[in-house]
């Protein structure tokens, strides 16, 4: 991650090109770190199949944790683009130390939501999301209909994958560690991110995750249904 503060110390006698440099560099960082998490959040409201899990504290914690790096990262745009940076950097340093008062910080929420995986599925986040969809209501009752896959059905799977493809691919662990050396060039703080667990993914759900890769969303739900409904 650039430190945007090396570059203002060095170049602290010419502001104006200071601030063209330091704000198109800023400029350029925030449009990568910003569409994966927008992407994602629009996924969990966009999924033709709502899964039983979308009201479990795993997901509403992990929602909160992306909106809000989402609403610093927003407002560093907003700084941004009104070339602020005195202003991004006090409202950053506010942030942060109201944040160390709060019991409802993001650290702490990402912290508990590790913990809440840990308990209910080690595997991880994205694993969480493929083997809770086999429990919804439509599939259920499909797979009591009849165990092969009919095209409707397919075609449904196959646009649930498409549309939560950034859900599954995002990793929370490094959406903070970013965030966070993100912010640190303007707190010069940055709290120790405990990754408690590793997300092993079975043979199957890799072979869906690699479906993803290419965007080959038929071929995922047919190894969603065979291999994850099907054979389990």
């Amino acid at each position: 991650m650039f430190d945007w503060r090396e570059l203002l110390l060095r170049n602290q006698n010419q502001p104006t090109q200071t601030d063209r440099t330091t704000l198109k560099l800023l400029e350029e960082q925030l449009l990568q770190l910003l569409p994966p998490i927008v992407n994602a959040l629009n996924a969990t409201n966009i999924l033709p199949l709502q899964p039983t899990w979308s009201k479990n504290e795993i997901a509403l914690k992990f929602n909160i944790i992306l909106e809000e790096v989402e609403q610093r990262y927003l407002v560093a745009w907003d700084h941004v683009r009104n070339a602020q940076i005195q202003k991004l950097e006090a409202d950053y340093q506010t942030w942060y130390q109201a944040q160390l008062r709060s019991d409802k910080s993001l650290f702490s929420t990402y912290c508990r939501w590790q913990e809440l995986l840990i308990q209910q599925h080690s595997q991880g986040w994205s694993s969480w999301i493929i083997l809770g969809l086999k429990e919804h209501p439509f599939l259920v009752r499909e797979l009591k209909r009849r165990e092969s896959l009919t095209p409707e059905t397919e075609l449904l799977l196959a646009e649930f994958f498409r549309c939560a493809k950034p859900l599954l691919q995002i990793d929370a662990d490094t959406v903070l560690k970013e965030f966070y050396s993100f912010q640190a060039s303007f707190t010069q703080q940055t709290p120790f991110l405990p990754q408690l667990f590793q997300e092993i993914p079975n043979a199957s759900q890799k072979e869906i995750f690699e479906k993803l890769e290419d965007n080959e969303f038929v071929e995922a739900a047919r190894i969603f249904w065979n291999n994850v409904i099907v054979s389990h």
